[in-house]
């Protein structure tokens, strides 16, 4: 719900992203209404841009990219790898109108995504002596006779039934545009959810309309923490504390607000902003003081924030992942829903507590007097039922983390002049094996 409600924020205050939002929403408004477009007088060679990004209509935040020889439609959140420029960069297309017949053109990736040129004189060429289109590689299909629905990807081969395509413009949707099989009557490029894209008939499911965006407003699609974070490095808060006046000095910041965001924020509206992300931020509001989070805080922030076992299995399993040095509260908190008390049932929850119960024992024996009733919560997780639910690793993982919770707790009590405990972790603590003669 976090992620949805700052996607959702994140359009409402970037103009670029809201009006894009707003422009398929009229769209779809008129449809809803019955209103035929005129398409008439819509010239596609003179409407679509040069070079534009293809967005499914209904989808605003999707964009047709081509990865390798494949395409797919991605949101930012599908390519969390990939950095603002690889993201939209693999999202430019441009078309090569064809002279035969009229609006007959053939789509293609602009720059290059992957090797190869097509040449002067390429294979199924139509016409001796003419120039090849320019650099770029061609959108693809296997349509047949026979075939009706195909994959589309890209190629450096031009061979009429599987590269040419009609533009025309949405009867349906003002603004948008399809693209039809010159060879294959009814056949169109379509979006088929959650991420291909085909060469097909209509069907309810798939989505043949598409917004052709300016590629030169690809550039306000950029988030602010893709600004925020180069400058807070620059300042040196990747190690500690900076002022957020001085980052608001960079810019990269100041240009950020002036272009896209068109409008300066007050600190009201960063506070906000850096609670909603507080995963990758850690800021200060009454000194105005802020840093980004290191891995291993983004990840207990994360594991957190889970609310069933299968959302913390998730992150667990997520590449890279490193435990060690987790607050003994967080890895408390995934034990309890990995606990065969809450019932879950995923299929990757034996690896999930076999991970923290690896970093468990070193957790316990570093806490400080502040941490018993911690202690003590973990033991009554711990010394449940587990034993018909896990394997015979983890049981005697789990034997020996009970064994060191104890001796832990019974040395803090020992040692320890002033204890803050909960009321209901008595019952707890009086069930357990400890030294009771030091620390009763």
């Amino acid at each position: 719900k976090i992620r949805v409600l700052n996607n959702a924020y994140e359009t409402l205050t970037n103009p670029a992203k809201r009006m894009a939002y707003e422009a398929q929403l009229r769209a779809m408004e008129i449809k809803a209404r019955g209103v035929r477009v005129d398409t008439s007088k819509i010239m596609p060679r003179m409407s679509i841009p040069k070079a534009f990004m293809l967005c499914p209509m209904g989808h605003p935040d999707k964009f047709l990219r081509g990865v390798n020889r494949s395409l797919n439609f991605h949101t930012r959140s599908d390519a969390v790898d990939v950095d603002f420029e690889g993201f939209f960069q693999a999202a430019k297309f441009s078309l090569w109108w064809l002279p035969t017949v009229n609006n007959m053109c053939r789509l293609r990736a602009m720059p290059p995504i992957v090797s190869g040129v097509v040449g002067i004189t390429p294979k199924g060429g139509m016409g001796k002596g003419r120039e090849g289109p320019p650099a770029g590689n061609l959108v693809s299909f296997q349509l047949s006779p026979t075939v009706s629905d195909s994959a589309v990807c890209l190629t450096d081969l031009e061979l009429q039934e599987s590269t040419n395509v009609i533009a025309v413009a949405s009867p349906d949707f003002p603004g948008a545009f399809r693209f039809e099989s010159a060879c294959f009557p009814n056949h169109f490029l379509a979006f088929d959810p959650p991420t291909h894209a085909r060469m097909m008939r209509v069907d309810k499911f798939s989505t043949i309309d598409f917004v052709l965006l300016d590629f030169s407003v690809s550039e306000k699609f950029k988030t602010l923490d893709e600004v925020l974070i180069p400058a807070v490095k620059a300042a040196g808060g990747d190690k500690d504390y900076v002022k957020l006046t001085e980052v608001c000095k960079d810019k990269q910041v100041q240009m950020y607000f002036q272009i896209v965001m068109q409008k300066p924020w007050d600190f009201n509206d960063f506070e906000f902003y850096f609670h909603a992300h507080s995963d990758v931020w850690d800021y200060v509001a009454p000194q105005q003081n802020l840093r980004l989070r290191q891995s291993h805080e983004k990840l207990s922030v994360n594991l957190k924030r889970t609310r069933t076992a299968d959302e913390a299995c998730a992150i667990l399993a997520q590449p890279g992942v490193q435990l060690k040095g987790m607050p003994l509260d967080t890895a408390l908190h995934v034990l309890q829903l990995l606990s065969p008390q809450a019932k879950n049932s995923s299929s990757s929850r034996s690896t999930a507590i076999f991970q923290v119960l690896v970093v468990l024992q070193d957790l316990c024996k570093n806490s400080q007097a502040s941490a018993i009733g911690r202690l003590v919560s973990l033991w009554g997780v711990l010394s449940g039922d587990w034993a018909d639910a896990v394997s015979s690793d983890i049981e005697a993982l789990r034997s020996a983390t009970l064994e060191v919770c104890g001796r832990c707790v019974s040395s803090l009590l020992s040692t320890s002049k002033d204890v803050d405990l909960q009321f209901d972790s008595l019952e707890v603590l009086s069930g357990m094996p400890l030294d009771w003669e030091n620390c009763g």
